[in-house]
């Protein structure tokens, strides 16, 4: 709305003054009518600001900084605000953080806050990364601690030292703020400042004390570009309307109270608008004096906002996602009524109005009818339905008022950021397909959470292979059969949840003999056999050697596909063009195996394992090996190509351990192929020079015992020749695998005969320990506590490379650029352990091949697959949880190196003095000029910078050394180096070429068309160019 006052002739508080106005303290245009500061004497010279306009190229670079500043702010928030709940979430969702794009790990965090506070989930248990003593000596003070933890918590937020400093800081200029006088509240307002610690704490320490100082300052008369000068008295009457009117469009009541601030605000001078009405009622609300909970709660609500505890606000101390639950929470509150009443009243139907309506209405002020406001009702039916904490979470920080916005133009706001929001997810620039996958997204949601307590019984259908077993067929046709059961009142079993207890009693005596049958049918009598006999038998189908195995593979199955259609899974299938719905649950599977969306999992799972086993030392060394050779195993029997659990169904052998490891052995024997070192997947690779078997047995020697049932038992052990029951057991060892604990296992009495089946149904039997899954979640969480300390040239260097800004590309690129030989001495060391020096011996292939691009990168390929091939291998039998954590940084720093070097970004193990250390080349293209950048660093000599240019077949340098030692060598091979660059092109000539003592040549940054410039003719020269220096430097 705009405001303008009406200046009559008669107004009294006129004098007409023929001065003009700009303020330059601020972008704001005042409007007509607004009260205008006096600023005499303080108008600033703007003409700094004027007449340069930017080529692309700053353009460009400017934007390419902006970009490294958004990912260095996101980097910041995830640091500080990811608490132990929101990753352990992360992780449930099976989203791997450290593979994720910062931005999007930050996006799925907050709707993880979100979603905490929707419930009302209280967390605890997972914030405290300091203990009660360290806590209260950081605050010197217990009950403060006690408070702080508790506010912590509150706002799901890590208890980190950074985090508790820094609120420790702004609670102690809190404490130092003087009383709030008009002289703060002047300055304040006039400098547009939030009442936050940081605010408060400057304007207690900057304002003048006079709050009339400047009182006769000017306000807009007329829109001739005059302002009217105040007089020394005012006529507060002929001014109300217009004050009422500002108030009204700043949403607050007209009150006695709010009509004096207004009038003070003109008696001081500061300009009279809908803003700095706002900005004074918000610094009113930080009431003195504040308490220790009330700046606590203020500072741990800053942070859960990626904001510094001093930007706290003390007027709402609420966090950004409190306020939009609240918000949430008042549009459901609100009647169809009082949208009606808000229209016949002739006011903007938004939510500060709809809530006076709604009050009137409980009030029962409301005597009359008032006709059916059909247009509105529709509006704030949309926005209920499209409302949700994070959408206005988003809208706000997009500068949303969500209580003043009008309905219209709110639901309109949240039909824009749902359509950006589902582009964005699923990769779709067309709006109705992106619509779509979102829909599909919440089915797949829906179904599978709803699968699990669907009748079991539903898997008969699928048994003569005539149904297609889909997740969309067993949730229809077990949605069917649950209401067929509900009507007929009768009980029934679900498909993955333990049945209430009632229900459990009348299944047990309905199938008090399954137990009998199965002993008849020569079947152990597990937890899984027992299952597909009750679920035959709700069917009244024969209990037959095939249908058994087929309930329990398509049991199995199901279970399988539910635990890894995670939310991240079902999002990334969708936005492959997949439907997860109408697959075959093997389709499903199949693509699931292929698209690695389990190797991560497993990756961390077996770190988890190794750190759970350096935590007991209750456990022997041979007994350390044992737990890692099972667990090892069980990652073998789940692969669908593994022949020892076949081989034993065709024997008609138990599936025991004694019979597992002697299957294992001798189809080692027979030349199969089990190697653990091609890649995770087999049983020969060693570990410390011993198989699986071989593991397995050192701690536990008595599962090597033939057990008087091995074989080919004549005690009515069946034999199996049937793929179903090959793959059930495959899929069985994964679940084992998945579910296996160190300290499980130890509770667990193995012996030669025990069974697959029952040792899965001793582990369900037993839970994890919650303190070593809680401690191991500390050790994960602390790799991204760091994330903000990171180099900033680190990151520009992802960003210019286009590579994603994940937790672990940053962690890679830090180690490459801090330690750039480390990686490939531990490599070699790896290779000297195998007897086979392959990598190394590519790296000098490598080198050779800088010739071209072309040639450049297939080597590049070779040496990295080589390396790839021995760290895998190692990967498998790490040493213990320390060696696999190296292993693994080694892993991240190779694939990294790897895709940098598809940019023309290379990492090249070289020897230089008999030192193992890495060259980093970059290859930048630009106009006319191409260059080669090289960077080594070793320990005799420090860095070592190269920089040169080619143009016009001259080729231009720099070389600085950090050590006189090294400078000295330098220039000793000055002579050599020319000859060299000369003969690296026909036609070649040496410009000038310098080699002095420095840290480094000039600055790091490269532009984005040399980094991403096209390839020229001088491309292949530019490769020459690096190998002749190269060359140079290692002779």
């Amino acid at each position: 709305m705009k405001i303008t006052f009406d200046h009559s002739n008669a107004n009294q508080n006129v004098d007409r003054a023929a001065t003009s106005y700009r303020d330059t303290r601020t972008t704001r245009t005042e409007r007509a009518g607004d009260y205008a500061l006096d600023i005499s004497g303080t108008v600033m010279d703007n003409n700094a600001y004027g007449g340069h306009g930017k080529t692309a190229e700053e353009v460009m670079q400017d934007a390419a900084a902006i970009d490294v500043a958004t990912q260095t702010d996101f980097m910041t928030v995830m640091s500080n605000t990811m608490s132990g709940e929101d990753f352990s979430r992360l992780q449930q969702e099976g989203y791997h953080p450290g593979d994720m794009e910062i931005e999007e790990v930050v996006t799925i965090v907050d709707t993880i806050k979100a979603a905490l506070v929707k419930g009302g989930t209280e967390v605890a248990g997972y914030t405290d990364d300091l203990d009660a003593d360290t806590l209260a000596q950081i605050t010197g003070s217990q009950a403060f601690a006690q408070e702080l933890a508790a506010q912590f918590q509150a706002h799901d937020i890590p208890l980190t030292e950074g985090n508790v400093r820094a609120v420790k800081d702004a609670f102690e200029r809190a404490m130092q703020t003087g009383e709030i006088g008009e002289g703060i509240v002047k300055y304040m307002v006039e400098n547009r400042m939030e009442p936050t610690v940081d605010n408060l704490y400057l304007a207690d320490h900057s304002a003048a004390t006079d709050s009339r100082r400047q009182a006769h300052g000017y306000y807009a008369a007329d829109g001739t570009g005059y302002y009217a000068k105040k007089a020394e008295d005012y006529n507060w009457e002929q001014l109300r309307p217009q004050i009422e009117r500002v108030l009204e469009e700043a949403g607050l009541e007209i009150t006695d109270e709010n009509v004096e601030s207004a009038q003070w605000l003109i008696g001081v001078g500061v300009p009279l608008t809908a803003e700095t009405m706002q900005n004074l009622h918000e610094i009113g609300q930080a009431k003195q004096p504040w308490d220790r909970e009330k700046i606590l709660a203020a500072a741990a609500a800053a942070i859960a906002d990626g904001k510094r505890p001093g930007e706290a606000n003390l007027a709402d101390g609420r966090s950004s996602v409190e306020r939009a639950a609240d918000y949430t929470e008042s549009y459901g509150k609100i009647s169809d009524e009082a949208v009606d009443l808000t229209v016949a009243e002739e006011k903007q139907v938004n939510l500060r109005n709809l809530t006076k309506a709604q009050e009137k209405i409980e009030a029962g002020e409301v005597t009359q009818e008032v006709p059916a406001a059909v247009t509105q009702r529709r509006q704030m039916e949309e926005v209920r339905l499209m409302m949700t904490i994070e959408a206005n979470r988003q809208l706000m920080a997009r500068g949303y008022s969500i209580d003043t916005t009008e309905l219209e133009e709110l639901v309109e706001a949240l039909k824009k950021l749902e359509q950006e929001q589902n582009q964005k997810l699923f990769g779709e620039p067309d709006a109705a397909a992106a619509a779509g996958k979102a829909a599909l997204y919440e089915e797949v949601q829906i179904k599978v959470s709803e699968i699990p307590y669907l009748p079991a019984a539903v898997l008969v259908q699928y048994i003569d292979g005539t149904e297609a077993f889909t997740l969309d067929s067993v949730h229809e046709n077990g949605t069917a059969l649950r209401n067929a059961y509900a009507a007929a009142s009768e009980s029934y079993e679900t498909l993955m949840t333990a049945p209430r207890a009632d229900m459990g009693d009348s299944i047990r005596k309905a199938f008090r003999n399954v137990d009998d049958i199965l002993e008849d049918m020569g079947l152990e009598t597990s937890e899984e056999n027992r299952k597909a006999v009750r679920i035959l038998g709700y069917n009244s189908m024969d209990i037959t050697d095939e249908n058994m195995d087929a309930v329990k593979k398509y049991d199995m199955e199901l279970q399988q596909t539910i635990r890894r259609m995670t939310p991240a899974a079902s999002l990334q299938a969708i936005r492959d063009g997949k439907n997860p719905l109408t697959m075959s649950m093997e389709e499903l599977n199949q693509y699931l195996d292929e698209s690695g969306a389990d190797d991560a999992a497993r990756e961390e799972k077996f770190s988890k394992y190794l750190y759970k086993l350096e935590k007991s030392h209750a456990v022997s060394e041979q007994e350390r090996e044992a737990y890692i050779g099972i667990y090892r195993m069980f990652r073998q029997l789940e692969k669908s190509d593994d022949a020892a659990v076949g081989s034993l169904l065709k024997e008609g052998a138990q599936i025991s351990f004694s019979n597992l490891l002697t299957a294992m052995r001798s189809t080692r024997k027979q030349g199969m192929d089990y190697k653990v070192d091609d890649g995770f997947d087999g049983v020969d690779a060693v570990a410390k020079n011993k198989s699986i078997t071989d593991q397995i047995l050192s701690g536990f020697p008595n599962l090597g015992q033939e057990s008087a049932e091995s074989g080919n038992r004549e005690s009515g052990q069946r034999q199996q020749d049937s793929e179903q029951a090959e793959s059930y057991y495959h899929m069985l060892a994964g679940q084992i695998a998945d579910g296996l604990e160190p300290e499980m296992l130890a509770e667990t009495n193995l012996t030669a005969e025990t069974t697959m089946e029952e040792f899965a149904d001793a582990l369900r039997q037993q839970t994890a320990d919650d303190s070593l899954e809680q401690a191991y979640m500390q050790e994960q969480i602390q790799s991204y506590r760091g994330l903000e300390n990171v180099e900033e040239t680190v990151v520009r260097e992802l960003v210019a490379y286009k590579q994603p800004v994940t937790p672990n590309n940053l962690e890679a690129a830090s180690a490459l650029r801090r330690k750039p030989g480390a990686l490939y001495r531990k490599l070699r060391d790896l290779e000297e352990g195998t007897g086979v020096s392959e990598g190394m011996r590519k790296a000098d292939t490598l080198i050779e091949s800088l010739t071209g691009k072309e040639s450049a990168q297939e080597a590049y390929g070779e040496m990295q697959a080589a390396f790839s091939s021995v760290l895998d291998e190692a990967m498998e039998a790490p040493e213990d949880f320390l060696d696999l954590r190296t292993l693994q940084s080694c892993q991240k720093q190779l694939a990294l190196a790897g895709s940098l070097s598809r940019e023309e970004n290379y990492q090249i193990p070289v020897e230089i003095n008999g030192e193992l250390t890495a060259i980093n080349l970059k290859v930048l293209h630009g106009t006319g000029t191409g260059k080669v950048n090289v960077t080594v660093r070793t320990e005799e000599f420090g860095q070592i910078t190269a920089k040169f240019s080619l143009r016009e077949q001259k080729v231009s340098g720099y070389i600085a050394c950090e050590s006189g030692e090294g400078t000295v060598w330098l220039q000793g091979r000055q002579e050599e180096l020319e000859t060299a660059l000369e003969a690296s092109g026909e036609e070649r000539e040496t410009g000038s070429l310098v080699i002095l003592q420095g840290r480094e040549v000039g600055s790091e940054e490269y532009t984005e068309e040399e980094v991403n410039g096209g390839e020229g003719q001088q491309t292949a020269d530019l490769y020459k160019i690096a190998k002749a220096f190269i060359t140079t430097l290692t002779a």
